[in-house]
């Protein structure tokens, strides 16, 4: 009976020893140096922005912990409460950054005239794009976020629009995932754009493209083959290394087409030029694709996994049948045929009619930023050269 005691001791002592022994106790990875990055257009979209925070904090950084910066124009400040609301819910570090940058400003090389009437001709075309600061949002959200002081802290970033939200919990750390195999560019959704509000884009384009020494890769054909094929990145959850966006070939490219004033003149968004970007400079084998993200927004772009046996995985708490991704809307199917990627499980064969996408103005009745913006009436300058209706000719023959 002693001898057992002994031996039990002893055996305990052994596994005690073993389990605390440092050489067995889990490794700490360092830290990927990463963060979300939310651009807040005004203070009236405090509800919209906390459900937001809460659907990506619930459903992937809780485990995680990133930080996230909430970037807001100059004009408007940030109430305590909205703040101390926002450092609660995230799990990381709020960090909160007034923009005051010259890239959030209209160009001196604007005609103000042919602003104003650009800003009412494409009110017709696109709601949003007669709002000035919608256009200056896209302007900076392409060139000038990833030069804010606490952005310098940052080599990964990941943008979430106000309005997102998650329908599916997110198992893996896609930024730890873009570190360890040192990718570049990372999407969840990939939209099909309007040609006629960005007909000056392709031209631009296609000029800079006969400046290059090369004229081809392998992600190219993906936005442009032969001619524009509408299909583009989606900027909304986006996960980029921001090496990228800070590069000298992306500065370059991004100013030659600038020089256009297209994001003023016409309805150029952040991930038209992106995706362009994109195509023409980071190979496939750099890109990769975020899926099962049950990935909803302001546009009804809002993705679902078709397989049943994902969603139940994942959590999901979407619609397959409202899938974004797939349809006929989505360039995803082209990008796939192109990099010769295979298809998820339950995606129906992709046929010819689905390599050429068709663009659909989406369906928004809440029109988001023309009630986003809705403060912006308040300033009589703007009201009167940006949102007054053209006056009638009165007829003065009779």
């Amino acid at each position: 009976m002693l001898k057992r005691k002994r031996l039990l001791v002893i055996l305990v002592f052994v596994l005690a020893f073993w389990f605390c022994s440092p050489q067995l106790q889990p490794v700490e990875q360092p830290r990927v140096p990463a963060t979300f990055y939310t651009y807040v257009p005004n203070i009236d979209v405090a509800q919209s922005l906390l459900r937001t925070v809460h659907s990506v904090e619930s459903s992937f950084n809780k485990k995680y912990k990133y930080d996230w910066v909430f970037a807001y124009y100059a004009d408007h400040e940030m109430s305590p409460e909205l703040r101390a609301r926002l450092q609660k819910l995230c799990s990381g570090q709020a960090h909160f950054e007034q923009i005051s940058s010259p890239h959030y400003d209209v160009p001196e090389s604007i005609d103000e005239g042919k602003l104003h009437q650009a800003l009412r001709q494409s009110a017709s075309a696109s709601p949003c794009s007669r709002f000035l600061q919608y256009k200056l949002k896209n302007r900076f959200q392409t060139y000038g976020f990833q030069f804010l002081p606490i952005m310098r802290n940052y080599r990964y970033y990941c943008n979430v629009e106000v309005g997102s939200q998650l329908a599916c919990d997110l198992k893996d750390d896609f930024f730890r995932h873009m570190h360890i195999h040192q990718l570049v560019y990372g999407f969840a959704s990939a939209p099909v754009e309007s040609k006629t509000l960005t007909k000056s884009l392709v031209p631009a384009f296609e000029e800079f493209l006969s400046l290059l020494p090369y004229n081809e890769t392998d992600v190219l054909p993906f936005v442009y083959e032969n001619q524009y094929t509408q299909c583009n990145f989606d900027s909304n959850f986006e996960v980029v290394d921001l090496e990228f966006f800070r590069s000298r070939d992306y500065e370059r490219f991004f100013h030659y087409l600038d020089n256009t004033n297209g994001f003023f003149l016409e309805r150029w968004t952040d991930y038209n030029v992106k995706t362009l970007a994109v195509a023409l400079f980071v190979p496939a084998s750099k890109i990769f694709w975020l899926p099962n993200t049950g990935l909803s927004g302001l546009l009804n772009r809002n993705t679902c996994p078709l397989d049943k046996n994902v969603r139940v995985r994942n959590h999901c708490a979407c619609d397959p049948a409202k899938d974004f991704a797939f349809s006929s809307q989505s360039g995803l199917r082209r990008l796939f045929h192109v990099l010769n990627w295979d298809l998820p499980e339950s995606v129906p064969p992709t046929t010819a009619n689905d390599l050429a996408p068709k663009f659909r103005m989406p369906v928004n009745k809440l029109e988001a930023y023309p009630w986003t913006f809705e403060y912006m009436k308040t300033d009589r300058w703007f009201r009167e050269q940006f949102m007054g209706k053209p006056k009638r000719k009165i007829d003065t023959t009779s």
